[in-house]
């Protein structure tokens, strides 16, 4: 389990959101939806916490409540629209390897 200082050094990273993305980007390449997940929860927290992300998204306001009230963010529609929120997209790329 993280200390609270190594949980608030975490937070103060991810604030820029530059450094945001990239962590996320590289938390959804290891396909294990419980890191990203994690991954996305900080992303929020170190942008103001959830509820001011929702405020920005779009998200339907029954989606968004449920959200605050502990639903895990496991709805496309849902990442897509808090990524939003963030400034942030997801983007498809073509490369193997």
């Amino acid at each position: 389990m993280f200390s609270r200082d190594k949980q608030k050094s975490i937070l103060d990273f991810l604030q820029d959101r530059q450094t945001a993305s990239e962590y996320l980007t590289e938390t959804l390449a290891r396909r294990e939806a419980p890191v990203f997940s994690l991954a996305l929860r900080n992303a929020i927290e170190a942008q103001g916490g959830l509820r001011e992300v929702l405020q920005n998204s779009k998200l339907d306001p029954a989606r968004a409540e449920a959200l605050l009230r502990g639903k895990p963010i496991t709805e496309m529609e849902d990442v897509v629209a808090i990524l939003h929120a963030l400034g942030m997209h997801i983007v498809i790329d073509s490369r193997r390897g």
